[in-house]
């Protein structure tokens, strides 16, 4: 291989690469797809490889997101203060949410990952380090020429997921809806087949009615508890 011309070595060794990652992915899919809705699907094709050309902030937005559960207003409201970094990962204050209606805020843990390319803690440092952002929003606007502006929106976020699912080619069938939400959703049903308990996922979730969390998991064991399966058919 090494007798080769560069042009044509560099060729194949993309074809190798893409064949690999497409095994990856048909390997991927039917887990995915009845785990983690539209949304998941894109964040395990990100974390594959199959678009490694995803900008940092982007990349970075769909790893937070999926990781703490994240609501798209809990996204963009954190502030760098809110950050605290240990050897065992990341200590995420997050002041408001949905359904804090006394504003007390809640603090979750997000420890570091196995696979760097797929570990929230280091995509984190990584966007600080690169930004150098020491205070305030850490999610922010782009200009153009790629300055960073003010803090970005809600909808915002709900810009770029929809932009990068369109560059990822996913299709939403009629009766799914594309939305960040999903990767919240995707989250705690992904927590629940693992294993995890109710308690576990209220708080990181950080949700008030065991009637909404328990909801999840049913959905999430709905086939691995289904009785059909004492039947042996």
């Amino acid at each position: 291989m090494t007798d080769l011309p560069e042009g044509v070595s560099r060729r194949l060794h993309r074809q190798r690469r893409l064949a690999r990652l497409a095994l990856l992915w048909e390997a991927l899919w039917p887990r995915a797809w009845p785990v983690l809705g539209v949304l998941g699907l894109f964040l395990l094709a990100a974390l594959s490889g199959l678009f490694l050309h995803l900008p940092l902030w982007a990349h970075l937005l769909l790893l937070l997101g999926f990781a703490g559960a994240l609501r798209r207003s809990e996204l963009v409201a954190i502030d760098h203060e809110h950050l605290r970094f240990t050897t065992e990962g990341m200590v995420l204050f997050i002041p408001h949410s949905k359904r804090d209606q006394e504003r007390e805020g809640a603090t979750i843990g997000i420890p570091r990952g196995l696979n760097p390319l797929s570990c929230p803690v280091r995509a984190v440092e990584a966007w600080l380090r690169r930004t150098r952002i020491e205070w305030g929003a850490v999610f922010r606007r782009l200009s153009p020429g790629g300055a960073l502006e003010d803090r970005l929106s809600p909808q915002g976020v709900w810009k770029i997921l929809r932009r990068r699912a369109t560059l990822a080619r996913l299709t939403v069938d009629e009766t799914e809806r594309l939305s960040p939400h999903g990767l919240r959703a995707g989250f705690i049903t992904e927590a629940y087949l693992k294993g995890a308990l109710d308690e576990q996922v209220m708080h990181h979730a950080r949700q008030k009615s065991i009637a909404t969390t328990q909801g999840y998991r049913r959905r999430a064991r709905i086939t691995r508890d289904s009785p059909a399966r004492l039947l042996d058919l």
